[in-house]
């Protein structure tokens, strides 16, 4: 019974067997399949854990358009390629139609308008970790280790490459959780936190929550 860094790590292993220059391309949803926040009933904060699990793995990652803003679909295919939402006025001159929307409404909040304006959304979310992709290397480069956890809702790994080593943690849970390491975290080298608290050296993990560490 593998877990995700066990599987990747499994995956990898056998990519690289058959091509060392592979590169494995990671995507949550694609036009084929329900879009990530309607298969999490709704839930955003599901969906932001989501994007903050695959975007922290190995890998080259594809963001299936409106992911990035929280829009909804299932099936038929149709409902799950509506327009992109630009706006919450859907009658904009630049807001594009191909069918009356089910899932992606007007004025349902849901748009990149609405977002750009928002510094805790969705959309701000994924720009901060594919940023952060961008500058470090272990992000995107380096392979995977799996950090053991006592409480088996928490998902921990380590990222290296070169001399740069960074760890990620999530808590999967709606319930508060704790991880422990074993040096005091210095807030400068905290790369990204969402719903964490620091003490001394245990992560208070709120429900939902990522923290993204560079370890000195």
């Amino acid at each position: 019974d593998l877990g995700i860094v066990e599987l990747i790590k499994t995956e990898r292993e056998l990519f690289r067997e058959n091509n060392p220059e592979f590169t494995d391309a990671i995507f949550l949803r694609n036009h084929d399949q329900p879009r990530v926040r309607t298969s999490f009933g709704g839930s955003i904060d599901k969906s932001i854990l989501a994007a903050s699990i695959y975007l922290t793995l190995p890998g080259n990652p594809f963001i299936y358009y409106g992911e990035e803003i929280g829009m909804e679909g299932a099936k038929p295919d149709e409902y799950i390629r509506e327009p992109f939402k630009w706006t919450d006025d859907m009658k904009a001159e630049y807001q594009t139609y191909w069918i009356v929307p089910r899932y992606n409404i007007p004025n349902n909040g849901i748009s990149l308008e609405d977002q750009l304006k928002d510094p805790n959304s969705i959309l701000n979310h994924y720009k901060k970790l594919i940023e952060l992709r961008q500058i470090h290397k272990a992000l995107s480069l380096g392979e995977i280790e799996k950090i053991e956890s006592k409480d088996r809702s928490v998902l921990a790994y380590i990222r290296e490459y070169a001399n740069e080593r960074i760890i990620i943690v999530h808590n999967l849970n709606r319930v508060k959780n704790i991880f422990e390491t074993t040096w005091k975290i210095e807030d400068k080298d905290i790369l990204y936190s969402r719903n964490t608290n620091l003490e001394e050296n245990k992560i208070i993990l709120g429900p939902f929550s990522t923290i993204i560490i560079k370890v000195p």
